[in-house]
């Protein structure tokens, strides 16, 4: 029988690997590995007989003088002369004076790294390759803290601040009265009144028009309501004077849908001036915005729903449309939304993610009752007062019965014409409109949207960024998990973790484990465990 000769390597080193195996090193090659670890501080023998793994070494030094060493590494080169096995120290025992037993437990990772085969997993978290803004957006369930505003951006229903108020009319206010501009058509509904615009400080005028007019009834002001001026062309006017030289102008009101206010809103990418290292902070529901018309609808929106400007940062680009119909129907709409824009199939649904505008008051006016009952009716009286004076002079002629029948009757419809004539014009002026229209939002000129751009405070953001710097991201994908991919370090924790390769079994459950467990991979020794090192995406 051939006798073996001990050719055994052991040394003992000084590795800041730790036996939890929370982390981990990578290397680029066996070569680059074994450098490594050789480089560290040691302590090495020869000559040993064969080493069996996860066993006991007996080595000739004194315990005090190897306490220090906490990681060994050794190759039997009889049998497998390229092969280095790693492990860690897990025990000392002083057999006598200048022998010391030392326990191992062998550190998988590094023993069976290129042996390794990572397969597609249930990835829970790790460090992501691509961290563009918008990209994860998966919850982390973390605590956000209280809200602060990053901006609060107004647009007004009218920017210049200017309203004009719409009549909706059955009849002109004079036979000769122009018509050639009044508006049939309000948003694409039609209307058999007409409508006109007149300046807000016009309109009692209106009023005062219709209420004097000698051929209509002022009960031909249908309707009354503010409008912004952005609804009225005010390129197209007539002259509603009822006497020359008064220049009282009525205005054509625009048929079609208005654009009235265009403006756009940028996301802030910085918590009170800390900028964060991760991009998933700069998504809901670490940053956001809302809308509020100011009249009880508030909606949220989410920055990685909207594009990327020039610049870099995400934009939403908002207009006003509104109709001059009554209350002045108005919308907030976005030119791009969730990937739709004007120019994409769908464009029309962006109109469903908008915010509806606060109503414009209706207004109120009031009639003369008399002279409205009296244009009415003045015919009618004039008619029947003159059939009974008639009536009296045919009981005239026609004798003394009929005398004083004609009398009765003639002084019935004299007081009867008396009568309703006293009480029209005693009656006072008729209220029309909305006369409670007293609207706090128009009056404090806060008919208009607003949006607010809304964070977590500094602390929170500092913290969260911290951990996804340490832990990654929450992906939940079935991937081949990203154990390299970043400058310093990966984190990657799996569920039911896949892997395979020419490894014990026993050894390969374990390294299993270690990925379901979570396990941060450090790719330059130099900086082991070192946070505060920059961890650029590198692929």
């Amino acid at each position: 029988m051939a006798v073996i000769t001990p050719n055994t390597d052991v040394i003992l080193l000084k590795s800041p690997l730790e036996l939890s195996d929370d982390n981990q090193l990578t290397f680029a090659s066996v070569t680059a590995q074994y450098n490594y670890f050789n480089s560290l501080p040691k302590r090495a023998f020869d000559h040993f007989t064969y080493q069996r793994k996860d066993g006991t070494i007996s080595v000739p030094a004194a315990i005090d003088d190897i306490w220090q060493y906490n990681y060994v590494m050794y190759r039997n080169v009889n049998y497998a002369p390229n092969k280095w096995f790693y492990a860690f120290i897990t025990g000392y025992q002083m057999e006598s004076n200048g022998v010391t037993t030392i326990s191992i437990k062998t550190d998988v990772y590094q023993t069976w790294m290129f042996e390794l085969q990572v397969k597609q997993s249930f990835v829970e978290r790790e460090h992501v390759n691509n961290d563009t803004m918008g990209a994860h957006t998966i919850p982390e369930n973390l605590e956000t803290g209280d809200f602060v505003f990053d901006f609060n951006v107004k647009f007004d229903l009218s920017p210049s601040n200017n309203f004009y108020v719409c009549f909706m009319l059955s009849k002109k206010p004079f036979d000769t009265a122009p018509m050639t501009y009044a508006t049939w058509n309000i948003g694409g509904t039609f209307s058999g009144l007409f409508c006109v615009a007149v300046p807000l400080g016009e309109a009692r005028k209106m009023v005062a028009l219709y209420n004097e007019s000698q051929s209509v009834t002022a009960d031909a002001i249908v309707n009354a309501y503010m409008i912004p001026a952005e609804c009225v062309d005010t390129d197209h006017k007539v002259d509603w004077s009822p006497v020359s030289g008064t220049n009282f102008w009525v205005y054509q009101v625009k048929e079609d849908i208005s654009t009235i206010n265009t403006t756009d809103v940028v996301e802030h990418q910085n918590f009170q001036g800390y900028l964060p290292k991760n991009k998933k902070l700069l998504c809901y529901p670490y940053k956001y915005f809302h809308i509020t018309n100011n009249a009880g609808t508030d909606v949220e929106y989410r920055w990685e729903d909207f594009p990327i400007n020039g610049s870099g940062y995400r934009q939403a680009d908002l207009t006003i449309k509104c109709t001059p119909s009554c209350g002045a129907s108005s919308k907030l709409v976005f030119g791009e939304y969730k990937g739709y824009n004007s120019t994409t199939s769908g464009h029309h649904l962006l109109m469903n993610y908008g915010v509806n505008g606060c109503k414009l008051p209706t207004c109120a006016w009031t009639t003369d009752y008399y002279t409205n009952w009296l244009t009415q009716n003045g015919v009618n009286i004039a008619t029947n007062v003159g059939l009974g004076i008639a009536g009296a002079a045919l009981g005239v002629a026609t004798g003394g019965a009929s005398l004083v029948a004609a009398g009765i009757s003639t002084a019935s419809t004299i007081a009867s014409a008396v009568g309703q004539t006293h009480r029209a014009e005693t009656t006072p002026p008729q209220a029309h409109g909305d006369t409670s229209n007293g609207d706090i939002n128009f009056a404090r000129q806060k008919s208009a949207f607003n949006v607010y751009g809304m964070s977590i405070r500094r602390e929170y953001a500092e913290v969260i960024d911290n951990y996804f710097s340490m832990y990654g991201y929450k992906v939940n994908t079935v991937k081949v998990p990203n154990v390299t991919g970043r400058a310093n370090w990966n984190y990657v924790k799996t569920v039911g973790c896949y892997l395979a390769g020419d490894i014990p079994q026993e050894d390969l459950a374990e390294l299993k484990s270690m990925f379901d467990k979570g396990i941060t991979f450090w790719h330059n020794p130099a900086t082991f465990c070192d946070y505060s090192q920059s961890n650029a995406i590198v692929s």
